[in-house]
């Protein structure tokens, strides 16, 4: 039902009561037909005007001598025609239509009834037919496009909580390169177990590479934890979040690495091993006899592997895929260089002692060790032990029997023993460096850190002269204190022994003495 009109805010056009409307007793007739129910039927049109150009039309047509053009026109088409009877009911049936159409309420005006979508162009208004069709088509299109993304949403989400219940990876998610979207967690592990399984890692070094296997090196692919985060692609945040992106993974690829976990002791120990594999000892540079003259042969560097350095470069730089790791190597330098032995062959001091050649063993056993000793260096620092350079004196070795020394309990007499005769070649040693020392500055001597007595005298040195040796127990030793290399000679000549001990004074140095001056050639 229609409410009656506001007199002070009356939204019924004036021109609808002009006085050129007759007889004015005819106007009572037209209240029935503005309740008139009929009249809203026409009004099915689905688009409503935009709320700004209802509310034009509403102020517009409550301003006092504006006259809606919808209104006036049929009034003032007519103005001199009597009406017949049924005809102020033509007239008045927009006005009908006007106040009984569903109203566009604002809270501002207190009579907005007048305000309305009408049923067909002709009655919409100016603002529908001042529209473009794109206008039209947008509003409707805009509406269209929002019942579609309602539909949409609805049955996208469906299908994200269809996928996430069924414990599945996203799509196109991969894990160093294998394709695992679509499996189970089982099944990505599996296939991932059957390609990285057994990894090898291959260290090269200039002159070998060396292969091994990461899990020998303690090395573990972290095959869990990678298939345990492509699982939880899509579900690890909100549920739009986790549903736009298991849509995006469709056409963009989520790409994991697996990473890798090292087990620090077991690579060391590991590394050790290649270490020592790898390891070539160099080669001292030494001084020999050739042509009667001392000669020198020239060093050889060896080779290491740098094992914390490689153990870093391994943890840094190995990846699946990229298994060659270059070692870091370098060479390892002897402690004699040919340099260091380049010099000056000068005398330190000399010693010989005579022997009966006609004990046989005792003689042979002389030369033996004689040649165990001779042309022995010593760089500045070592130390010289003669059990060490004989070893121990065997019969395989060469030694014999000859007269020794023994304790058999009743004190020391001289009995026949393995290797007799060798503590006048330690003997003779001995004083060859008490020689030398003689001849040196002060206090600059070889020191002597071991020198034991016989048990009775000897006959081939005077007494409290002589260096006893017995293996294992008592030897002779001493230390090149000196700041270049020594060497000695052991001599045998008939029934002479003559030990002597030089030094390879480097060229350039000062002689210590007169006697040092000259270097007399060496002889054989």
């Amino acid at each position: 039902m229609s409410a009656p009109p506001n007199p002070s805010t009356s939204l019924a056009p004036p021109a609808l009561a002009a006085p050129e409307l007759e007889p004015p007793t005819t106007a009572p007739e037209l209240e029935p037909p503005l309740a008139a129910p009929a009249v809203e039927a026409p009004v099915e049109e689905p688009v409503e005007a935009p709320a700004a150009k209802t509310l034009a039309a509403a102020m517009l047509a409550a301003e006092p001598g504006v006259e809606p053009p919808e209104m006036a026109a049929p009034v003032a088409s007519k103005p001199a025609v009597e009406p017949p009877a049924a005809a102020p009911v033509a007239v008045v049936a927009p006005v009908a239509v006007a106040v009984a159409v569903r109203p566009v309420v604002a809270p501002i005006f207190p009579a907005p009834a007048v305000v309305a979508l009408p049923a067909s162009d002709a009655a919409r208004g100016s603002w529908w037919r001042e529209m473009s069709s794109a206008e039209r088509w947008g509003v409707g299109g805009a509406a269209a496009l929002l019942g579609l993304s309602v539909i949409a949403g609805g049955v996208g989400a469906g299908a994200y909580a269809s996928w996430r219940n069924a414990g599945r990876i996203a799509p196109n998610v991969l894990i160093q390169g294998v394709p695992v979207g679509g499996m189970t967690t089982a099944q990505a592990t599996a296939a991932l177990r059957q390609k990285f399984g057994a990894l090898a890692v291959r260290l090269e070094t200039p002159q070998k590479i060396y292969t091994q296997s990461l899990n020998q090196l303690g090395g573990r692919v972290l095959i869990d934890q990678s298939v345990k985060d492509a699982f939880w692609v899509g579900r690890s945040k909100s549920l739009p979040a986790n549903a736009l992106a298991v849509w995006k993974a469709r056409s963009e690829p989520t790409i994991l690495a697996l990473n890798l976990k090292w087990d620090k002791q077991r690579l060391r120990r590991q590394m050790a091993l290649v270490s020592r594999q790898y390891f070539k000892k160099p080669v001292d540079a030494r001084l020999r006899f050739a042509d009667a003259d001392l000669v020198v042969v020239p060093d050889v560097a060896g080779h290491a592997i740098n094992a914390g350095a490689t153990l870093a470069t391994l943890q840094k730089s190995y990846r699946i895929g990229h298994d060659r790791i270059a070692a870091t190597v370098g060479p390892v330098r002897p402690r004699v260089t040919a340099r260091d032995l380049d010099g000056r062959n000068v005398l330190l001091g000399s010693y010989p002692t005579e022997f009966n050649s006609g004990l046989w063993g005792r003689t042979r056993n002389i030369h033996v060790a004689a040649a165990s000793i001779d042309g022995l260096v010593l760089m500045p620092g070592e130390k010289f032990s003669f059990n060490t350079c004989t070893g121990e004196r065997t019969w395989s070795k060469g030694y014999r029997m000859g007269h020794i020394f023994a304790d058999l309990g009743q004190g020391a007499e001289v009995v026949e023993g393995l290797a007799g005769g060798v503590c006048q070649v330690s003997s003779t040693v001995f004083n060859a460096i008490r020689k030398a020392n003689q001849k040196l500055p002060a206090k600059v001597f070889l020191r002597i850190n071991e020198h034991n007595h016989h048990s009775l005298p000897v006959t081939y040195v005077p007494s409290g002269l002589d260096a006893t040796v017995a293996w294992p127990d008592k030897d002779f030793r001493f230390t090149n204190t000196l700041g270049y290399p020594i060497f000695m000679r052991a001599v045998v000549s008939g029934e002479r022994l003559t030990v002597s001990v030089w030094g390879r004074v480097p060229a350039g140095s000062p002689a210590y003495t007169t006697q040092l001056a000259q270097a007399p050639r060496l002889t054989s």
